[in-house]
């Protein structure tokens, strides 16, 4: 596997556990205030 190639994957697998982060975040505050 290429390193570029590597890389790109990292990139994108911590771009999707980030979003994942993010939503479970805002998940939690919704169901804290309502």
């Amino acid at each position: 596997m290429h390193i570029a190639a590597m890389a790109a994957t990292c990139l994108l697998f911590l771009q999707v556990r980030t979003r994942c982060i993010c939503i479970s975040l805002r998940v939690e505050l919704v169901s804290k205030n309502s």
